[in-house]
């Protein structure tokens, strides 16, 4: 017979097992979701100048670090980071 802590660790473990796919689907996201919150930063910051063009090259090389670092987060699923020069029209 089974002692309570034993039901108990039992019961623990099997929650974690369901509940780990979608944890781990949830954080995969979060490093995205950061991302795209600091390209809109770096657009809208981009418009109210008046070199947009060049405003937003220089934000996204000054925020470069961070981008790379949440692209790696996303586990080297690399978003695509263009200049403002690579967006058709």
């Amino acid at each position: 017979m089974a002692t309570q802590y034993e039901k108990d660790k039992l019961n623990a473990e099997q929650i974690i097992h369901q509940l780990s796919p979608e944890l781990s689907y949830k954080f995969k996201q979060e490093p995205e979701l950061k991302y795209k919150r600091l390209r809109l930063g770096m657009i809208q910051t981009a418009l109210l100048s008046e070199n947009s063009v060049d405003k937003l090259n220089s934000l996204m090389e000054e925020n470069r670090v961070e981008i790379d670092a949440l692209m790696e987060q996303c586990g080297n699923n690399p978003m695509p980071v263009n200049t403002i020069n690579d967006v058709e029209s």
